[in-house]
C-alpha cells in the first residue's frame, strides 16, 4: 500500500481524517508515512479538522490506596471507565489536574519543590518540570494557585502559577505571578502584577475560591477573587490573558439570587459561574459570547439536597451530552450527574471506593510534549 504513488498532499489529507490510534499504528507503514505523521505540518493539520474526538479524563483517588489512578471516559458511555496505564512514575502521586487546554493535559505534585507534568494520553508521551517557590522576606504564609493553559496567538501551552503572600496582618497581602512557557522552556515573573487591578479591588483580597484553581477560556485564566472577607463577600472574577501577560476584570451576570459562594467552570469553550445559594441550590450561569456581560445566561438551576447534605455543594461542569439535551456535572468531586435541561431533572451516577475524582475534558491530538 505505501509503493502506491501518491503525492504527499494528498495523502496527508487521507490520514488527517483518521482517529489517533489508527495514525499511530500507520507509523510503522514505512518511513515515510512514519516521517509525515510526526511532521508539525500534519499534526495541525489533524488538529484542524472539522471532526474531532473528545474524551474525558479523571483523576481518580481511592479510598483503598494512596495511589492516584487516570481513567479516559467516553461521554455517553458513563459510568463505564477506561483505566489508563500513564508512562511516567504513578508511585509519587500526583494530588491535582491543573487543565486540558484541549489538546495537553497538565498535572501538579504538591512538593518542594512543585513537580509539574505536561501529558498527552492519547500518544503517551510526557515531559516533567519542577519548580520551587518561595515566600518573599516579612512574609509568613503563602498560597499557589495553578493553571495550565493554551496562548492561541502564540501557539503556546503555558502554566501561570498566583502567588499569594501574606504575614499576621491581615491587610498586608502580596501578589506575584510566573509564567512557564513551553515553546522557550523557561519561567517569566510578571513585574508589578496587577498593581491597578489590586487598588481596585482593595487590599483585603482572597484568590481562587472556595474550591476553584481556575479555569482556561479563549487564552485567558480566570480566577474568582473574593473582597472583605466573610460574612459579607463581595466576589469579582479576574481574568489573565496568556497572550499579553496581563490582568483585567470580567463582568459578571446579573444575579437573579444572592449567592453565598461562587466558582467557576467552564462548558462548551464558554465561561459558566456556578452559584450557590439557600439549601444546596445550585444556579450554572453560562457566558454565550466572551466578555460581553448581556451574553450570560442561567442554564441549570437545581436543588441537591436529595443526594448531598453539604448546604454549599461543589458542582463543576464538564460537557454537555451527544444528544444536546443533557449537560454533564462532576458533583462534590465524588461523582458524576447529567443533568436535563428540558425536564430540569438530574441522574447520578456514583463510583465505589471514590475519595476524591477531578475530570477535564481533552481534545485527542498528536500535538507534541
Amino acid at each position: 500500500m505505501s509503493d502506491i504513488p501518491i503525492s504527499s498532499e494528498l495523502l496527508s489529507k487521507i490520514l488527517s481524517r483518521l482517529p489517533v490510534k489508527s495514525l499511530l499504528q500507520l507509523r510503522s507503514v514505512s518511513k515515510r508515512w512514519r516521517v509525515l505523521i510526526d511532521g508539525r505540518t500534519f499534526v495541525k493539520l489533524h488538529l484542524n479538522q472539522p471532526v474531532k474526538t473528545f474524551k474525558i479524563l479523571t483523576l481518580y483517588k481511592d479510598l483503598r490506596t494512596p495511589l492516584n489512578f487516570f481513567y479516559s471516559i467516553d461521554v455517553d458511555s458513563i459510568p463505564r471507565l477506561v483505566k489508563l496505564e500513564p508512562p511516567f512514575d504513578a508511585s509519587r502521586p500526583f494530588n491535582h489536574l491543573i487543565g486540558s487546554g484541549n489538546r495537553l493535559v497538565c498535572l501538579l505534585r504538591e512538593a518542594f519543590p512543585h513537580v509539574i507534568l505536561f501529558w498527552n494520553p492519547s500518544t503517551k508521551k510526557f515531559k516533567m518540570i519542577q519548580k520551587a517557590f518561595w515566600c518573599p522576606p516579612g512574609y509568613r504564609n503563602r498560597s499557589i494557585f495553578f493553571k495550565f493553559g493554551y496562548d492561541h496567538v502564540n501557539d503556546d501551552h503555558k502554566v501561570v502559577a498566583l502567588l499569594q503572600h501574606s504575614n499576621t496582618d491581615p491587610t498586608s497581602v502580596s501578589f506575584e505571578v510566573t509564567v512557564y512557557s513551553m515553546k522557550r522552556n523557561e519561567w517569566q515573573s510578571v513585574p508589578r502584577v496587577g498593581y491597578h487591578l489590586w487598588r481596585l479591588l482593595g487590599d483585603d483580597v482572597s484568590f481562587g475560591g472556595p474550591r476553584s484553581h481556575g479555569v482556561c477560556v479563549n487564552g485567558v485564566i480566570h480566577w474568582v477573587a473574593a473582597q472583605n472577607r466573610a460574612p459579607n463577600m463581595n466576589y469579582s472574577i479576574v481574568a489573565f490573558r496568556l497572550a499579553g501577560l496581563s490582568f483585567e476584570l470580567v463582568p459578571q451576570p446579573e444575579y437573579t439570587d444572592k449567592y453565598e459562594a461562587i466558582d467557576l467552570g467552564i462548558l462548551d469553550g464558554c465561561l459558566c459561574v456556578v452559584g450557590n445559594y439557600g439549601r444546596s441550590c445550585v444556579d450554572i450561569w453560562v457566558m454565550g459570547k466572551y466578555g460581553v456581560k448581556e451574553s450570560w445566561k442561567k442554564l441549570v438551576a437545581m436543588t441537591l439536597s436529595s443526594v448531598t447534605n453539604n448546604v454549599r455543594p461543589s458542582v463543576r461542569p464538564i460537557t454537555f451530552m451527544k444528544n444536546g439535551k443533557e449537560v454533564l456535572l462532576e458533583v462534590e468531586n465524588r461523582w458524576f450527574m447529567r443533568y436535563d435541561l428540558e425536564n430540569k431533572e438530574t441522574k447520578p451516577s456514583k463510583f465505589p471506593h471514590v475519595s476524591s475524582l477531578h475530570s477535564y475534558v481533552y481534545q485527542e491530538t498528536l500535538v507534541k510534549v
